[in-house]
């Protein structure tokens, strides 16, 4: 099945990084407000680098994600699901239908997945390539290895802003117990 995801944008709804810029000056020993916009460059960098490697989310983001079928809907790069939102399917015209919470369930596995009811029929086949979208809120705590491993990667882009290193097999270790395996 083909997966595609991205961003959804809520009117109203504003993402906050879990790493606060407090945070990362103060492992940085930074003292002055000189490098501010920089450091809030490589917060997000860092953080999108963790979430790829981990195959999660961290703080709360909203999202929707499309499909091309309705058979097995994992929600993959996800992490923890906090709330499904809307799942919706396209129908001939290309118009959107919601389909009702009482027609499916969350298994809140690692990645995700949506199960529908049997009582729920596919509707007809349409000539669209994105058939099902699920918008979602998801996100974990960023704490443990994944905090430091973060806290870590800031310093060394910090540091290192001409020619930023990889990070170290000891620092991808970190990460090791916040990694979703896809079997």
């Amino acid at each position: 099945m083909l997966i595609r995801s991205q961003r959804l944008v809520v009117t109203g709804e504003e993402f906050t990084e879990p790493m606060t810029t407090a945070i990362a000056k103060s492992h940085c020993r930074i003292d002055s407000s000189d490098e501010d916009t920089y450091l809030v460059d490589i917060i997000t960098r860092a953080r999108q680098e963790s979430e790829g490697l981990c195959g999660r989310r961290f703080g709360s983001q909203s999202w929707r994600l499309t499909f091309d079928a309705f058979d097995s809907v994992k929600l993959i790069g996800c992490g923890s699901i906090l709330e499904i939102t809307k799942v919706q399917y396209r129908i001939a015209d290309g118009a959107w239908v919601d389909i009702s919470p009482s027609q499916y369930e969350l298994i809140s596995t690692a990645p995700a997945k949506i199960n529908f009811f049997s009582s729920f029929s596919n509707p007809a086949a349409v000539e669209f390539s994105e058939k099902l979208r699920v918008d979602l809120k998801c996100g974990d705590p960023l704490d443990g290895g994944a905090r430091s491993w973060n806290l870590l990667r800031i310093a060394s882009l910090f540091e290192n802003r001409d020619t930023p290193p990889e990070p170290s097999e000891f620092m991808t270790h970190l990460l090791d117990a916040q990694r979703i395996t896809l079997f």
